[in-house]
């Protein structure tokens, strides 16, 4: 389990899951928790402190620990109990504190927005499904507001119940957005072993990058990005409170243009498993090789952003893409690889300045060149235009007498892309898709993302 299941975990909770508090005799060992009766109180405990009533309706619920909690299914009121226990709260103030909120819930109606920020974020979910199963929710906006603010588990409501208040008369909130849509509307998903599966997935996007963020967010394995088209007409709605440019739409009027696979490093290594392994070795053999040259650059081994992990990260890419592009391109050779796996792992050996470092890609070239009497000219090139958009390279190629143009520029492109997947290090949205060269780069964005966890050690 890594930090994003115990993130998700401690976030989500199901009231299927909940444990009676009167069948269980002894909290302690049944969830072997120690000796201490303070973490894990039992039936008497809790109804000497509060009664019978209260102590009736208290459950277990298992996420990371073991926690107590208290849940009315008449009322819907569910209060996580670690914190009334802490406190000591009195009884006659938990019981006042009980019928507030439930006389809250009744007049508001537990979707109100006024209401549902006071909910347990990890039981929201479930408790708002169990209660649409119960209830009719009346106000739309508060139910899209509800839902905006959800995370984990929305796509374990109710379809049923999701489609009567989607079918109910109602104001949509981004009418006026949707109005100056095309008829038809290019929409994008990006989907995890985690994920809400097709069939059932309401929530795409018109922004593949925001597509791409949510496939490998929380995933561990194989993801995928889904190319769609809808009709203006079925779009439910449009929301963008979180930037995230979100369609809402019934699975049955989504027609399916394409799905393209993000592959793991475990796929990469099973797959593609020479490729990874020509790569791995080469990439190691070239960090020992210019490991005292790079340990020239104080910037390079200070460097949070562009230092040598960045290097390291890249050099391994561009040789990853190198050799998958083989079948390709039949120029790519064993000297190619070499040739760019070099450059990506020397690029930014002349950099300054973090950000706007202005020139850094000539000033490494300088670097490399005099530091070794026979350089490799292309490395050099490579090194010296990474920083440069492309038609500045287009147009030294034109007017110079270069040997082999059309694979340098195939070695460009490897390299620019390499650069460009690792600015996931960035944030997510530092990364745009739309820029890479080469189809199978954006096979490997989620590969670009697990590499920033590992470690390349010289």
């Amino acid at each position: 389990m890594d930090i994003n299941d115990l993130f998700r975990h401690s976030n989500k909770a199901d009231l299927e899951d909940l444990i009676p508090l009167k069948t269980i005799n002894n909290p302690l060992e049944y969830f072997h928790m120690g000796d201490n009766p303070e973490l894990c109180p039992d039936y008497s405990q809790i109804m000497q402190m509060y009664g019978r009533d209260i102590a009736d309706k208290c459950y277990y619920c298992v996420t990371i620990m073991p926690e107590l909690i208290y849940f009315d299914k008449d009322t819907y009121v569910l209060l996580e109990m670690m914190g009334v226990l802490m406190s000591h709260t009195p009884r006659n103030i938990l019981e006042k504190n009980i019928n507030e909120f439930a006389k809250e819930i009744k007049e508001l109606g537990l979707e109100n927005e006024n209401v549902s920020w006071k909910l347990s974020s990890k039981f929201k979910i479930s408790l708002l499904n169990y209660y649409i199963k119960h209830q009719d929710v009346e106000n739309y906006k508060d139910f899209i507001d509800l839902y905006i603010h959800s995370e984990y588990g929305f796509g374990k409501m109710t379809q049923k119940k999701i489609r009567e208040i989607f079918d109910t008369p109602h104001k949509k909130e981004g009418q006026t957005f949707i109005n100056k849509l095309p008829d038809r509307v290019t929409i994008y998903r990006g989907e995890g072993d985690k994920s809400t599966s097709l069939d059932k997935a309401l929530s795409w996007t018109l922004n593949p990058q925001i597509a791409y963020f949510f496939a490998i967010k929380n995933s561990q394995n194989t993801s995928y990005l889904y190319t769609a088209k809808v009709k203006k007409k079925d779009i439910l709605d449009y929301i963008n409170d979180r930037n995230e440019e979100e369609i809402l739409v019934y699975p049955e009027n989504v027609h399916l243009m394409s799905k393209d696979i993000l592959y793991s490093l475990d796929d990469i290594k099973k797959i593609y498993k020479n490729e990874y392994t020509n790569a791995q070795f080469v990439a190691f053999e070239l960090m020992k090789s210019y490991n005292n040259f790079i340990q020239t650059s104080a910037f390079a081994m200070n460097s949070s952003l562009h230092g040598i992990n960045h290097m390291k990260r890249i050099c391994f890419l561009s040789g990853l893409i190198h050799e998958m592009l083989r079948e390709f391109y039949r120029e790519l050779n064993d000297n190619t690889l070499i040739t760019v796996m070099t450059a990506g792992l020397l690029h930014d050996v002349g950099r300054v300045d973090e950000w706007n470092d202005l020139g850094h890609g000539k000033r490494s070239a300088e670097k490399y060149e005099s530091w070794f009497s026979q350089y490799n000219s292309d490395v050099s090139l490579l090194i010296q235009y990474h920083d440069k958009d492309d038609d500045v390279l287009e147009k030294y190629l034109e007017h110079n007498h270069v040997k082999r143009k059309e694979l340098l520029w195939i070695c460009y492109g490897i390299l620019k892309d390499a650069d460009a997947l690792d600015r996931l290090r960035l944030g997510w949205r530092d990364l745009d898709t739309g820029y890479l060269r080469n189809s199978i780069s954006k096979n490997l964005v989620f590969v670009a993302k697990q590499l920033l966890n590992v470690n390349y050690e010289i």
